[in-house]
C-alpha cells in the first residue's frame, strides 16, 4: 500500500513538473533593426524575423550595429550590437525565467514580485531577482551589472558572498577569483527611475543612453564629455570617470568582440568564445508593440539563411 502510495506520489509531481514547462511562455521578437541571428542544435541558423518565438533551446546573436527586442505578457529585453543571449533548454518554467548570457550588453525589465523568478547566467556570475530594471555585459574578462530601479542579487561563480546592487548602483566581477566584487555608485543616478514593463520604445529612450557598463557605456560616457553643461562640472566629471576606465585600456568588450560571428558558447575555460559578423542595418518593429509570446519554440525549421 506504501509503494503504492509513493508511486501515485511521484506520478503527480512527474506532471506538475511537465506542466509548468508547457506552460512555459515563449519571448517574442517585436523590433529587429540590422542583422542578427538565431539559431538552436539541430537546425539551420537563420535571419532573426520580426515576430519571430525565442524559446527553449535557442539563441540570438547581434551583429555590429544591430539590435533585438522581445517581450513577454509585462516583461521585456533589448539586446545590444555584438551580443549573445540564449535561452537553456531546461529550468525554465512558467514561474521562473533562466537565460544564459555569453557576450555583450542586454537590458532587462522583469516583472516585479515577492520572489526570485528571474535569473541572468554568465561566465563570470549570475544575477537573480524579484523584480527590476537592470543591464548586464560579457566581456573576454569580466561581467559587469547595472541597475536603475529596484535591486540585483549578485553571485560571483567559485565565489562564497553574494551582494546585493541596488538601484543606482554598478558592479563588476572579474574572471579572476582574486579580484575583489567592486559595487559603486552610477555618477549622477539617485536610483529614482521608473519600471516601465514591457514598453520597449520606453525602455530604450529612458535607460540605453544611461548606460555606462561596457562598450556602450564607454561611448556614452563620451557623449556626456562632449556635452558640457554651463559650468562644464558635469562634462568634468564624465570626462574624469571616461579617462578612469581608460586606464585598464579599452573595454574588453569593445576590443575583443567588435569581430563577432555567430557562435557564443562556453569554451574548456568557461569563457565566450568571440568571433565576426557583418554590420548591416535595417529596422523592422512591430505594430503591435507589447504583446504576449505563444507559438513554436523550434528556431530553425524555416531556414531563411541570408
Amino acid at each position: 500500500m506504501l509503494r503504492v502510495f509513493w508511486l501515485l506520489l511521484l506520478s503527480t509531481l512527474l506532471f506538475t513538473s511537465n506542466s509548468a514547462i508547457a506552460k512555459m511562455q515563449n519571448w517574442k521578437v517585436v523590433k529587429v533593426q540590422g542583422d542578427a541571428i538565431l539559431s538552436k542544435p539541430g537546425f539551420a541558423p537563420r535571419n532573426v524575423e520580426l515576430h519571430d518565438s525565442f524559446g527553449a533551446g535557442q539563441k540570438i546573436t547581434t551583429a555590429a550595429g544591430s539590435t533585438v527586442s522581445l517581450v513577454r505578457n509585462s516583461e521585456a529585453f533589448i539586446i545590444s550590437p555584438n551580443s549573445e543571449i540564449e535561452i537553456p533548454s531546461d529550468e525554465n518554467t512558467s514561474t521562473f525565467t533562466l537565460f544564459f548570457q555569453t557576450l555583450g550588453t542586454v537590458l532587462f525589465s522583469a516583472k516585479k514580485k515577492n520572489r526570485h523568478h528571474f535569473k541572468v547566467q554568465t561566465p563570470f556570475a549570475a544575477a537573480l531577482v524579484k523584480g527590476t530594471t537592470f543591464a548586464i555585459n560579457v566581456s573576454a574578462s569580466d561581467y559587469q551589472i547595472q541597475v536603475f530601479e529596484g535591486s540585483v542579487e549578485l553571485k560571483g561563480h567559485n565565489r562564497k558572498d553574494s551582494h546585493i546592487v541596488n538601484a543606482g548602483a554598478q558592479s563588476q566581477v572579474k574572471y579572476q577569483i582574486s579580484n575583489k566584487i567592486k559595487i559603486k555608485k552610477v555618477l549622477n543616478d539617485e536610483g529614482k527611475n521608473p519600471h516601465l514593463g514591457n514598453d520597449i520604445e520606453k525602455l530604450a529612450k529612458t535607460y540605453r543612453d544611461k548606460i555606462v557598463i561596457g562598450a556602450r557605456g564607454q561611448s556614452n560616457l563620451q557623449k556626456r564629455a562632449n556635452n558640457l553643461d554651463p559650468k562644464g562640472q558635469r562634462g568634468k566629471e564624465a570626462k574624469d570617470d571616461l579617462q578612469a576606465k581608460g586606464k585598464s585600456g579599452a573595454s574588453p568588450d569593445q576590443k575583443d568582440i567588435s569581430t563577432l560571428k555567430i557562435s557564443g558558447n562556453f569554451n574548456n575555460n568557461g569563457k565566450a568564445n568571440n568571433n565576426s559578423s557583418d554590420d548591416k542595418k535595417e529596422d523592422r518593429s512591430s505594430s503591435n508593440g507589447a504583446t504576449s509570446s505563444s507559438g513554436n519554440s523550434g528556431g530553425g525549421n524555416k531556414n531563411k539563411n541570408k
